[in-house]
C-alpha cells in the first residue's frame, strides 16, 4: 500500500525568535502491517534570537524580514512533547537542528535529529515554502520525509 502523502507543516513563527520559542512538525500517515509509517506530532522549544537557551539567527539578510535562512547556532533545543509514535520521547530530550536556506529553497537533509541511542527520529525537508515573513514573524512550511527506528520512511 502506498502511503497517503500529506504535507508537513514546519512552523517557525515569531515565537521561534522569542525566549520560549517552539517549532512544530505535524506528520500523519497510514500504517502498514510489517513496518508502520510514523504517525503523530512533536513540538520543540528552547531556541531564541539572543541565546538564553539556544539560538536561531536569521541569515542572508539584514533583518528577519529579509532573511533567506536560519542559523541554529546552539544545540540547546529540546523536545516539549509528542503524540502518537513520538509520545515515548521524554520531555527535554535533546534535538539537533541543522541550518537551513529557505529562499531559494534548499533541502535540509536532515533538518532535525533526535538520537536516544536505541531510538532515533529525523526529518529531512526537500522543499521549503514561505507562508509569511516580516520583521517579527517567519512562517515556513515544507515537504519532506521523517525517518525513525522501526518505522518506514514517512512522507
Amino acid at each position: 500500500m502506498t502511503p497517503r502523502i500529506r504535507h508537513i507543516f514546519l512552523a517557525l513563527a515569531a515565537s521561534t525568535f522569542a525566549i520560549a520559542g517552539t517549532a512544530q512538525a505535524n506528520l500523519i500517515e497510514e500504517g502498514s502491517s510489517e513496518q508502520p509509517f510514523i504517525n503523530g506530532e512533536i513540538a520543540f522549544g528552547g531556541f531564541n534570537i539572543k541565546g538564553v537557551y539556544g539560538s536561531a539567527d536569521p541569515t542572508g539578510g539584514t533583518s528577519l524580514s529579509t532573511a533567506t535562512g536560519i542559523d541554529f547556532t546552539s544545540s540547546n533545543v529540546t523536545v516539549l512533547g509528542g503524540t502518537g509514535d513520538f509520545a515515548g520521547i521524554p520531555y527535554g530530550s535533546p534535538v539537533t537542528f541543522n541550518d537551513i536556506t529557505f529562499n531559494p529553497s534548499t533541502p535540509a537533509d536532515p533538518l532535525w535529529v533526535i538520537d536516544l541511542g536505541e531510538i532515533m527520529f529525523q526529518l529531512s525537508v526537500h522543499t521549503f515554502y514561505i507562508g509569511a515573513q516580516n520583521d517579527t514573524f517567519l512562517d515556513l512550511w515544507g515537504y519532506g520525509v521523517v525517518s525513525g527506528t522501526g518505522y518506514q520512511d514517512t512522507n
